[in-house]
């Protein structure tokens, strides 16, 4: 009896603990808000995708219906109907090491990659897009198959990136990034100006140009057309660049760094034109999107919550509270409607106004 009411008053002291936690960490949310910029959006939390049993790594919205595919370490891809909040599909992967997911722009195909060295594309349910898979000989080959290894690089893929269904970006550990010929898995381009890993790629509006942020504090701009010699070289970050992300019009582009800083770069002027950064809380950051104007900048941190920016002030509107761990990717919806993230705490959560 004597060691049940022991082990009773210790349970009662370990909730007492938990409650006081939670209410620090509400009081710290609400203190924040408070100091935000009041603005006209106001993004609330719509949907909440539970099914992952590892932290999420990677995730995007498709280009074609309301749906997201993301990556996580228990092994799965799961495709997700962002409307209804349930899973359309779910991918087994020969390895659970995944860093990163893309959709091409079809929707028929989703690429994963991570610590096996090897971009893995998979064939997605999508009878809905059949008819434009079929336009061309190549993608009506490439529709027959399950899927496509591709392996080349010598160290990890950090993300990948289609630029149509018969082409894909991958960047790596390696200070490397290819382009590749899907059909026939081989290697088309190899960029290789970079010195460090290279952590994201984004692909411009025409997918003419690509950038890319790397573990040696530059972001490099890249045109496939003219061969695999960097165009322009941005420096400034203080630390790793863990994200880019390129501007809706095409002509500037956003990084996010582990130095606790966003910054804008303008391709015409070849210089920074915006810098962000919360001062009270300086932690990384792990990933960048814009709204569909520009007018909004979406940063994920790898604290458990993502911020928002005016972009044209600079200054901070909000951050979105909800997750309880690093928030390892953030990203727009094709209409410009939603915002998801996806977090270590192994959910994604979808915002909209």
């Amino acid at each position: 009896m004597r060691e049940c009411m022991h082990q009773c008053a210790k349970l009662r002291l370990e909730i007492e603990k938990l409650n006081k936690i939670n209410m620090n960490y509400e009081f710290e949310n609400w203190f924040k808000r408070l100091k935000c910029k009041r603005s006209n959006l106001q993004l609330q939390e719509k949907r909440v995708l539970n099914g992952h049993f590892g932290k999420i790594y990677g995730m995007q919205w498709s280009n074609q219906r309301y749906d997201i595919v993301s990556a996580s370490q228990d092994g799965q891809l799961i495709i997700w109907d962002a409307l209804t909040a349930k899973k359309r599909e779910s991918i087994l992967l020969t390895s659970s090491w995944v860093m990163t997911c893309s959709w091409s722009p079809t929707g028929c195909l989703v690429a994963s990659g991570g610590l096996d060295n090897i971009c893995t594309i998979h064939r997605v349910n999508c009878e809905e897009n059949h008819q434009d898979i079929h336009k061309s000989n190549r993608n009506a080959s490439l529709n027959r198959g399950t899927f496509r290894e591709l392996s080349h690089h010598e160290g990890y893929i950090s993300c990948c990136r289609f630029i149509n269904d018969g082409e894909i970006l991958t960047s790596s550990g390696d200070s490397t990034i290819v382009l590749w010929d899907v059909e026939k898995r081989l290697p088309k381009i190899t960029f290789a100006d970079h010195i460090g890993d290279i952590m994201g790629i984004s692909l411009n509006k025409g997918k003419t140009l690509f950038v890319s942020g790397s573990c040696d504090s530059t972001a490099k701009v890249f045109d496939p057309r003219s061969g695999p010699t960097c165009n322009i070289t941005f420096a400034g970050h203080m630390s790793d660049i863990n994200a880019v992300k390129f501007f809706p019009n095409g002509k500037s582009f956003c990084t996010g760094s582990d130095d606790s800083s966003c910054m804008i770069f303008d391709l015409r002027a070849r210089c920074q034109i915006g810098y962000f950064t919360d001062e009270e809380n300086r932690c990384g950051v792990t990933s960048v999107c814009f709204s569909a104007t520009g007018k909004f900048m979406f940063s994920g941190n790898d604290d458990n919550y993502a911020n928002v920016w005016d972009v044209p002030t600079n200054e901070l509107i909000c951050p979105l509270f909800g997750h309880h761990d690093r928030v390892a990717a953030v990203d727009l919806s094709h209409d410009g409607t939603a915002v998801c993230t996806a977090s270590w705490d192994k959910y994604l959560k979808v915002w909209s106004i």
